[in-house]
């Protein structure tokens, strides 16, 4: 576990929305943090289930997959996952924000990759969670 207290958010924020991706550092790192879910309405069990799901998800390794460092929980019993921080951004805002055109082969590229990574989850039974375009984050390849 990350004690929240090392967690130096750029933008302070008092409500955490799930969609966003909040930027910080840690132990002089940059990197992305993500609130799960309060844990104010869960029992012990439901708590140790989700955090163990997250234990799991630290120990994947894959090179088309961000890394999780870890979890924190904050002063409102707030579960946050602290990912490397992906310096490029999502799929999502590359298209949409910045309005890029992709050309046919980062679009097969792009799918190649997200189907590796899916199979990749799948063969170690780990959950892949919300698949989006906003989940979905880019290397320097797209650029």
């Amino acid at each position: 576990m990350i004690d929240y207290a090392q967690l130096v958010f750029e933008e302070p924020s008092t409500v955490l929305r799930p969609e966003k991706l909040y930027l910080a550092t840690w132990l002089k790192v940059k990197v992305a943090v993500k609130y799960v879910r309060s844990l104010k309405d869960l029992d012990q069990d439901e708590t140790n289930e989700l955090i163990g799901k997250i234990k799991h998800s630290m120990g994947l390794r894959h090179p088309n997959v961000i890394l999780m460092m870890g979890y924190s929980i904050d002063k409102d019993s707030n579960l946050l996952s602290v990912f490397e921080y992906p310096t490029i951004g999502s799929l999502f805002d590359l298209v949409k924000a910045k309005n890029m055109i992709l050309e046919e082969d980062v679009h097969y590229r792009v799918t190649k990759s997200v189907a590796v990574v899916l199979s990749f989850f799948n063969k170690r039974k780990a959950p892949h969670g919300n698949l989006s375009a906003s989940n979905v984050y880019v290397s320097l390849f797209l650029r």
